[in-house]
């Protein structure tokens, strides 16, 4: 997916595949951007993404058998309200604290879109053990904050983070997230084994 001669398709088209997926969910059509493949190092992961102050919405997953390592959907906190709304076909702005109900239904979004995205690598490459992702938990703290959770566990074996990135953002633009996959560290990426 990463390496292959085929990735940069494979992967545009896993991405669009959950943007359609989201589409069919959701009754808005959402668009995905270009994914992205990066590696940066973990001193400059908390300032990649905007201001490490400013207050957002994850939705943290853990992928647990096939493809393992974690998953990440970020939310500026008005857009995790649109989006609660907009799967709960409420009219716009009927969701305007993040209590239990609200991060359940942003807790439910990041769960299909992880399955979606699984889905959809599973499909295209005939993969079977792929489907085993952890609950979601939903976190709404600093930017910063949140992506120390994400980058943790990977500072313990590396002192980089090769992190797969694509956007997700409806028509009216009254969405938009972050999805970040972060393959598990100690995996090879080269040939699927642990590194030695």
């Amino acid at each position: 997916m990463i390496n292959g001669p085929h990735s940069r398709v494979l992967l545009h088209t896993t991405m669009e595949s959950v943007a359609c997926s989201l589409t069919d969910m959701m009754g808005n059509i959402i668009i995905n951007g270009t994914p992205k493949v990066k590696r940066l190092p973990i001193a400059k992961v908390t300032v990649s993404t905007g201001s490490p102050e400013t207050k957002v919405v994850g939705v943290y997953l853990e992928m647990e058998s096939g493809l393992r390592g974690r998953v990440i959907l970020i939310l500026p906190t008005g857009f995790a309200l649109n989006l609660v709304d907009m799967v709960m076909e409420a009219p716009r702005g009927t969701a305007n604290s993040l209590g239990l109900l609200e991060r359940s239904v942003l807790a439910e979004v990041g769960n299909l879109t992880l399955a979606y995205f699984l889905n959809a690598i599973a499909d295209l490459t005939d993969e079977s053990e792929m489907l085993q992702p952890s609950p979601p938990t939903v976190v709404v703290d600093m930017l910063g904050a949140i992506l120390n959770i994400v980058v943790a566990p990977a500072a313990v074996v590396r002192d980089d983070l090769l992190i797969i990135e694509t956007v997700f953002i409806d028509i009216a633009k009254s969405i938009q997230f972050r999805f970040w996959v972060l393959p598990d560290p100690k995996i090879n990426l080269r040939n699927g084994r642990g590194e030695t």
